[in-house]
């Protein structure tokens, strides 16, 4: 135990270097003589790391040391004659040094030969390598859950976990991680990084969704090959609807108000008054209510994953007068769903950023996938008391009038939005590229500022080249008044080919 310390910090293996001048031809042996190796060790050998850094020299009486050639001999049952291994630099060149790691799986120790041999100028190898043996350790290493699911969160066919490690000898640059659902371990996932979503396919049972209890383990692996003990995750796994088809349900009902939002039993009833029409009523849908589970979606590849498991998805935020972090955050991934043939149903204030005017969605989404080369701007006051500049945020007043041509409807506005501190209002004038896309129509003079001599697009619903479709209204639906409100919506849903029936 002694020397412990000095050996887990280096061990010097001494070969012999080609150091030796050569002689002249007139002197030269008749017979080219082979390089000697020698084993050199300060200390006594003690049990040290499985990763040794281990350095060599030596000589050639009559030339020079070209290369050198090394191997790991293990214990039987292993091979007692393994293949030799010639170590040079990444230039080609001589090396006299390496870092290696030794392979010790669940033992935690092993006790190896190290045997290596120079090669001389002229080809001719040491006939008796220089051997040392090694009593080599290595500890397990630990898995530490940064955020876990608890039985009290729940996540559709999808979850992300992150952890900590702790491997008290170094994991080492092979140091990776063993992922897999109880049940599963024999088909486990890989990864070396230290987060990871479990695929959906992972949670099907005999091929289908269900609502159950998982238990998911990681387990690491050092470059070792020494296993950690597996750490456990127990949560709740919601499948996407009572009745699925293609294992999807027909409908996810995102609801993105804080729990004591403003008329939030209002807009809750409305948007579940329109689901419940779907052929088998609230068996065909699911809601997610975001205040009773803000930490559902924990990367991108959660929300890709999850709205996949949907036909449509329908993301309300009623009055709300914020920007939606997740919107903003994992637009890509909408994105991602939309290009696979998904469908989005979005209304709200602030959905879009553009000209000194805050919102969730980049203004590259809008042009990519709501067929817009961007926003009309107009002239207004920043907020309250702030400058007047020019800006892409709208608003409007209680009775504004609105009107869809697409789908034959027209109101007046049952509500006038706030607005968010030091800026313009929340609606957004699309600049479409196709009136046919138009969903909602301001009519000419009724937004704040007055839209005067020209109807200005506020809602579009635009198809997608794989089969899907996005609506997206910039003001919450249901500022028409009930009966208005839930016959548009419901043309609207109609075009997602979910089931919902024509008013």
């Amino acid at each position: 135990m002694r020397a412990r310390g000095i050996l887990a910090a280096s061990i010097v293996v001494v070969l012999a270097l080609g150091g030796l001048a050569g002689c002249s031809k007139k002197l030269r042996p008749i017979q080219n003589l082979p390089p000697e190796t020698y084993v050199f060790i300060q200390g006594s050998v003690d049990v040290v790391n499985h990763r040794v850094h281990l350095y060599w020299f030596g000589t050639d009486p009559d030339g020079s040391v070209a290369s050198y050639k090394y191997r790991w001999v293990y214990p039987p049952p292993a091979s007692q004659d393994p293949a030799w291994v010639t170590i040079l630099d990444e230039h080609g060149s001589l090396r006299t040094d390496s870092m290696f790691t030794v392979f010790t799986g669940d033992s935690g120790e092993v006790t190896p030969r190290f045997e290596i041999y120079a090669i001389d100028n002229e080809g001719l190898a040491d006939p008796t390598p220089a051997v040392q043996r090694f009593l080599l350790s290595n500890l397990a290493p630990q898995v530490i859950f940064t955020d876990p699911l608890g039985l009290a969160d729940s996540t559709y066919a999808s979850a992300t976990v992150s952890w900590t490690t702790i491997d008290p000898d170094g994991g080492g640059p092979g140091l990776h991680y063993r992922i897999w659902l109880a049940g599963n371990e024999a088909s486990y996932d890989s990864t070396s990084e230290q987060t990871f979503t479990v695929p959906s396919s992972r949670f099907l049972r005999n091929g289908v969704y269900e609502s159950r209890r998982c238990s998911l383990y990681v387990q690491a692996v050092d470059d070792g090959g020494r296993r950690g003990e597996p750490v456990l995750m127990n949560w709740y796994v919601r499948a996407p609807a009572a009745v699925l088809e293609n294992n999807q349900g027909r409908l996810l009902i995102v609801d993105d108000l804080p729990r004591t939002g403003a008329n939030k039993p209002l807009f809750d009833a409305f948007y579940k008054s329109v689901a419940d029409l779907l052929p088998n009523g609230n068996l065909d849908y699911d809601v997610l209510r975001l205040y009773a589970n803000p930490n559902i979606f924990r990367s991108g590849r959660d929300v890709a994953q999850t709205f996949r498991q949907f036909k449509a998805v329908l993301w309300y935020r009623g009055g709300e007068t914020t920007v939606s972090p997740l919107l903003q955050a994992y637009q890509d991934s909408i994105g991602a769903y939309l290009d696979s043939g998904g469908n989005l149903y979005v209304d709200g204030l602030y959905l879009t950023e553009g000209l000194n005017a805050p919102g969730a969605f980049r203004e590259d989404f809008v042009s990519r996938y709501l067929g817009s080369a961007g926003f009309v701007n107009c002239f207004t006051r920043l907020g309250s008391s702030g400058p007047v500049d020019s800006t892409a945020g709208w608003s409007n007043r209680v009775n504004s009038r609105f009107r869809s041509s697409r789908y034959g409807e027209a109101f007046g506005a049952t509500a006038s939005p706030s607005a968010l501190v030091s800026t313009s209002g929340g609606i957004r004038v699309f600049a479409v590229a196709d009136t046919n896309s138009v969903a909602l129509w301001a009519m000419d003079g009724q937004l704040i500022p007055a839209n005067t001599g020209f109807e200005a697009p506020v809602g579009l619903t635009v198809p997608q080249g794989t089969g899907g479709r996005i609506t997206v209204l910039s003001m919450p639906v249901r500022y028409a008044a009930p009966a208005v409100a839930s016959r548009l919506l419901r043309r609207m849903l109609h075009d997602f080919g979910i089931g919902i029936p024509l008013p």
